[in-house]
């Protein structure tokens, strides 16, 4: 058994996951590009959208209500004018959780970007597929006395 034979079956039929997924790539005329089953299977880890939808639409609302809140500051009135009713308490600390919610996690989607991401990728350049099982496995470098 080589290297690269396949750790769960003992094949020889193995392949990169790259050259796996270039080779199903299918370009049409029309420039559309297709993907066979085979291609698919050894694609790359997708990465996430940083900010998604959700999060944007939730911090454009409370960002819209803090500006219409404070602008009474600007004609001139006190911060006892802020701080008044309970309804305004309560709705500041509503729009500070969302606040903070939307940096958390553009926070973490950002690590995700830069760590993980980097990470996921690089193994599925070192990893290989089986053709006649579809296992998928990082083969373990050759041993000293392997080498040639």
């Amino acid at each position: 058994m080589t290297t690269y034979d396949c750790p769960n079956c003992t094949s020889p039929n193995t392949q990169k996951l790259s050259v796996g997924y270039a080779q199903g790539i299918r370009v049409s005329e029309n420039h559309d590009i297709s993907h066979s089953a085979w291609s698919a299977r050894c694609a790359p880890p997708e990465p996430e959208a940083i900010v998604p939808w959700w999060l944007v639409l939730s911090s454009i609302v409370p960002l819209a209500f803090l500006v219409s809140w404070f602008s009474p500051l600007l004609d001139g009135e006190g911060w006892d004018y802020l701080l008044r009713p309970w309804p305004t308490r309560i709705a500041l600390l509503a729009i500070g959780a969302l606040l903070l919610t939307a940096v958390v996690r553009l926070a973490m989607a950002i690590r995700y970007l830069l760590v993980d991401f980097k990470r996921e990728y690089a193994l599925w350049q070192r990893s290989w597929i089986c053709r006649k099982c579809g296992h998928k496995y990082v083969p373990e470098p050759p041993k000293a006395s392997e080498k040639v």
